[in-house]
């Protein structure tokens, strides 16, 4: 199902693996550089730079053949151009990948979203009926395209987008059979979200999905932020007054608004602790973010103090909450550093690793001083070293 070699994907992770314990100084430069001779990769991934720069090439390519399309049909049948340039999107894609081993270079990005947008365009101009219903239609479609995507491509995006697609498709389905959202929706909502969270961390736990496992954590940490985005103050006020009038034209007063506020303040406090217990970074800056969020989104909502007085009060607030963190970790710190390490540190002890460094022959052998070579050989007793030339 992988476009991609996967002996060429199991090298590059070592190869991440030594540069992740390079830094952590578990092994010299030589052993690394070592390592990454002995498992060369064929992959083409330039830097960050050189893949926007190529993706926004790839962008315009794709932009300039579909405008000369439509110029030479005269925008006939626009639906039929799309699906074509879709599936000429995924046959350049293909040939970049097993041709010229493209790897995250920016090229096969863009042509693989942009095969996706041509796909929902086409399917845009053919469904027909009632607007609930096509958005509905829409997202069962995106979510399968995400997935394949996924799955086939290892992208991170994609599976990111899947997931949004899951949470569309649970909205549209739900108003599908309701009259607008009620407050019904976001528990549910709510309840896929954490589903797909358990399924996403029990899914990292089988071996055979090892290429998968990074795509699974961003997935997990969308599902906790989707999570709680479910339930906010916010979400539940904007779309139920927004959408829900009475017949006079006034709104009906939110119910249960005592437990989404306390939800809304709560949670991020919770997900800060939690990450500060496990000494786990994602789970401190998704807690630090969402408190930052809830901050902002009080002070825009209730106002309860001036804007100015709210940023010198919360920036002192904000300064006490990072030193009482800093404090707990120096006290606490059991393998915790502030220093950037890429990676996860229980890869570390990847028995691949280990065992790529004791065959890898990267530690050179020492050479002696000339005119002090200890070796055997050197005795007039048969070789057996006795003289003085031992």
């Amino acid at each position: 199902m992988l476009a991609y070699n996967n002996s060429d994907l199991q090298k590059l992770e070592l190869q991440g693996i030594a540069e992740q314990a390079n830094r952590s100084g578990f092994i010299t430069e030589i052993e690394k550089l070592g390592i990454q001779k002995e498992y060369p990769v064929q992959f083409y991934s330039p830097n960050i730079f050189l893949r926007i720069g190529l993706g926004i090439l790839t962008q315009v390519a794709s932009a300039a053949l579909l405008g000369l399309a439509l110029l030479a049909t005269d925008a006939q049948s626009p639906e039929i151009l799309a699906l074509l340039m879709a599936v000429i999107s995924i046959i350049v894609l293909e040939w970049m990948i097993r041709n010229r081993h493209h790897y995250r270079s920016g090229v096969d990005d863009i042509l693989l979203h942009s095969s996706i947008i041509y796909v929902l365009i086409y399917f845009g101009f053919k469904i027909e009926g009632p607007e609930n219903l096509t958005q509905l239609i829409l997202s069962i479609i995106s979510l399968v395209l995400y997935s394949v995507a996924f799955s086939r491509y290892l992208d991170r995006l994609s599976v990111l987008l899947a997931l949004a697609s899951w949470g569309y498709f649970i909205y549209n389905l739900y108003t599908n059979f309701k009259q607008g959202p009620s407050q019904l929706l976001f528990f549910l909502l709510a309840a896929t979200m954490i589903s797909v969270f358990f399924l996403a961390r029990g899914l990292q736990k089988k071996n055979k999905l090892a290429f998968y496992h990074s795509g699974l954590r961003l997935v997990e940490y969308a599902a906790v932020i989707g999570t709680y985005a479910s339930l906010h103050y916010y979400t539940v006020e904007h779309l139920i007054f927004d959408m829900n009038f009475d017949s006079a034209g006034q709104q009906n007063s939110l119910s249960l608004s005592w437990f989404y506020w306390g939800w809304t303040f709560i949670v991020p406090l919770i997900f800060l602790l939690y990450g500060l217990k496990i000494k786990a970074r994602p789970w401190i800056r998704i807690g630090i973010v969402l408190v930052i969020a809830f901050f902002f989104f009080l002070q825009v909502h209730e106002n309860p103090v001036d804007h100015e007085i709210a940023a010198v009060l919360y920036g002192i607030l904000l300064a006490a909450i990072a030193f009482g963190i800093i404090k707990y970790l120096k006290i606490n710190n059991s393998k915790f550093t502030d220093q950037s390490i890429p990676g996860q540190s229980d890869l570390l002890f990847n028995e691949a690793f280990f065992i790529a460094a004791g065959l890898a022959g990267q530690i050179p052998q020492a050479q002696s001083p000339a005119g002090s070579d200890t070796r055997f050989g050197g005795g007039n007793f048969g070789g057996g070293g006795a003289s003085g030339e031992f």
